[in-house]
């Protein structure tokens, strides 16, 4: 035999609703947020002149003080390079440092 269940108050019944959705909503607010300054970012223009290397210009940006390695893999994902391979003339995206 099925057992009936009957909704005696109402009233706290909507509220533990409303609160229900309340936080189900500032959840999604709060994991959809995008972070902040993120697609914001501004990036120097570089043009590859003769005898650029991207190892020589990550040295350059960063004064050595970084992993150039990182810059480098850095650099060629800013710009979807899927090789080291710059040619004279071909302008890229520097990140900031």
């Amino acid at each position: 035999m099925k057992k009936k269940y009957v909704l005696k108050d109402k009233k706290r019944f909507l509220i533990v609703i409303f609160i229900l959705m309340s936080i189900i909503i500032s959840t999604m607010f709060i994991v959809t947020k995008r972070p902040e300054g993120k697609g914001d970012e501004v990036f120097e223009i570089h043009t590859i002149k003769p005898g650029d290397t991207l190892w020589d210009i990550a040295i350059n940006i960063t004064g050595g003080d970084k992993d150039i390695r990182k810059v480098v893999y850095e650099i060629k994902k800013i710009n979807n390079l899927t090789s080291s391979n710059v040619y004279i003339g071909q302008t890229i995206k520097l990140p900031n440092n």
